[in-house]
């Protein structure tokens, strides 16, 4: 059995950890300390060109959670470490990050990460575990750990990378569900392109594989499949002129969602050529994606078109996730009106799916918004917003029954007025917030278990002097939802006072609040919740934080249990620049 640490002695081991950090970084001269608000924002303005320097921040926290509850939705203790660097020497800079958690213990995919991507002018190197994007539709935002290169020397745009994509889980049958298991998944990528940030064009490919030999048991059908999949893109961002842009992105995906399928039978040499090329069998699929649109801005009236048509099942292996089987048409208007003081918006498009024509039925909606922004001048203004979206069936391949047919209207307005008083020293403001929306379900026969109206007020009052240096809000609520199943509502208010003393290198904040909670079926309760956050700057580099937070409910029914539960979060964080090293 695993031997878990206690509360105290982790509490102990991680500050003693924060202080021997802090005491190694403490012969840094304090006279070169370029002081951030949040050391993951790095200054790399601290070296002129001359020498090598050296910025960044450190951070490292705890966390104790405590609940009267039998079921607790998070661990009682936990812990994360994680910083970022930035070497530079002369036109090369080094960035790294890292983040460090006891989640790896839990977890089989991998959660403690490092990664690096220096640069040099033109040239980007990664390393590590990566996130890159080259479009929304081949390679966006997936985590990978490898390397790549970026270059981007005048209108050439190229970049290249390699790397793991996702870490075998291995099938179990008590804690991963058939269906839940994976191979190890690599994947590389290659963009070229021209142009600069406002005129480009790139094309992009990407081939993507499971290794097969990561899960042995291939013939378990109750396991993930290996598969494979290739991906050729590109994008078009064009700007004409000064008031007419067009942007255009398109991807074409072949996926074989099992490379063990049986193959496809040709006898002409080219269609073989190709079914080698892409690994085609009976259980590989192509579908294609295309985004799209086309606008004019003027000085006070603009207008813009666009187009997205994405096929059913389309996917790649550098993106987590894209909403297929979907065709939009969008229309998006704006225009400017008393100098520039009243400004009015909005969009209205359809969209439906089935575009195989294989699903049973076929959804249709149609969107649409309007937005206005008042500012006659700097005391008072007043913002709305507005949007009706519907949503409706008709028959596919099956013939649509009345009592289950979809039909439904979901409408939404949202008021906000605001007044700004005082002086530069001294400022009072007040917001109000009006917001209702329902959904209205044209279908009597599933319109009571799906009809609801919410209806929310809430206004805020907040006096802040700069000098003094303390902020005191004053805020109430009224918050209702109502349907044929269940009415609750939410009434209640709070109040904040946040003050900094010596210099701001000392700030305290207070926060508590109050709500009633009626319901038709519970009968509700009421909840009392409070934070205190405490931060205090020292030596200019170093910063420790204590944060704590508590939620109280009491309940009016035996069948709904009362609760407390706190939270704590101990935090140093380091923050340090050196302009030179050497």
């Amino acid at each position: 059995m695993q031997h878990k640490p206690s509360p105290t002695k982790h509490l102990w081991l991680t500050l003693a950890a924060m202080f021997w950090l802090g005491n190694c970084f403490a012969g840094w001269s304090p006279d070169t300390i370029a002081v951030v608000e949040h050391p993951a924002v790095i200054d790399t303005s601290v070296n002129n060109g001359i020498g090598a320097g050296i910025n960044g921040g450190l951070q490292l926290s705890n966390v104790f959670y405590h609940t009267s509850l039998d079921t607790a939705y998070r661990s009682p203790l936990s812990y994360i470490i994680s910083g970022q660097f930035n070497l530079s020497w002369k036109k090369i800079t080094l960035p790294f990050s890292f983040i460090l958690s006891e989640q790896e213990r839990n977890f089989r995919q991998p959660f403690n990460q490092f990664g690096a991507s220096p640069q040099y002018k033109w040239v980007t190197i990664h390393a590590g575990y990566r996130n890159i994007t080259f479009s929304p539709y081949t390679l966006a935002g997936h985590t990978f750990l490898g390397g790549g290169v970026e270059l981007n020397p005048g209108k050439l745009r190229f970049a290249a990378i390699y790397g793991r994509f996702t870490k075998a889980v291995h099938p179990d049958s008590v804690l991963i569900l058939p269906g839940q298991s994976a191979y190890d998944r690599y994947a590389l990528s290659v963009k070229l392109g021209v142009g600069k940030a406002t005129n480009y064009f790139d094309v992009m490919y990407l081939k993507g594989w499971d290794n097969p030999n990561a899960i042995i048991n291939v013939t378990d059908t109750s396991i993930a499949r290996p598969a494979s999949n290739s991906v050729l893109g590109f994008t078009l961002h064009q700007q004409m002129g000064k008031h007419f842009l067009l942007k255009l992105t398109t991807a074409a995906s072949v996926f074989t969602n099992d490379i063990n399928s049986s193959e496809v039978e040709a006898t002409d040499k080219g269609v073989i050529k190709l079914i080698d090329a892409f690994n085609v069998n009976t259980s590989t699929q192509f579908h294609y994606a295309v985004d799209g649109s086309f606008g004019y801005t003027g000085n006070n009236f603009g207008i813009g078109a666009a187009y997205k048509r994405i096929s059913p099942d389309y996917k790649s292996m550098g993106v987590y996730f894209v909403t297929n089987d979907v065709e939009q048409y969008t229309l998006i208007p704006s225009v400017n009106l008393w100098k520039r003081k009243i400004r009015l918006g909005g969009s209205v498009g359809f969209e439906h799916d089935n575009l195989a024509a294989n699903r049973s039925f076929q959804t249709e909606r149609v969107i649409g918004s309007a937005n206005v922004s008042i500012n006659p001048s700097p005391v008072f203004g007043i913002t709305g917003n507005y949007y009706n979206y519907s949503i409706g069936q008709i028959q596919g391949i099956k013939q649509l029954n009345d009592t289950i047919r979809l039909a439904q209207v979901n409408r939404g307005i949202t008021i906000t007025p605001r007044i700004t008083l005082g002086k530069k020293q001294l400022r009072h403001m007040v917001l109000f917030t009006y917001d209702t929306r329902n959904l209205d379900d044209k279908n009597v026969y599933t319109a009571t278990y799906t009809e609801y109206q919410t209806s929310t007020q809430f206004i805020n009052y907040a006096i802040t002097h700069i000098d003094k240096g303390y902020t005191i809000t004053l805020s109430a609520n009224n918050n209702a939802i109502k349907s044929e199943v269940v009415n609750t509502s939410y009434r209640g208010g709070s109040v904040g006072v946040s003050k900094s003393f010596y210099k701001n290198t000392l700030n305290v904040s207070v926060n508590g609040g109050y709500n009633i909670i009626a319901q038709t079926i519970d009968g509700g309760g009421n909840m009392l919740n409070y934070n205190t956050n405490i931060s205090y700057r020292f030596f200019k580099k170093h910063l420790v934080s204590l944060f704590g937070y508590s939620n109280i409910f009491n309940s009016a029914t035996a069948t709904i249990p009362s609760y407390t539960d706190y939270t704590f979060r101990l935090q140093y964080q380091y923050s340090f620049a050196k302009k030179s090293i050497l």
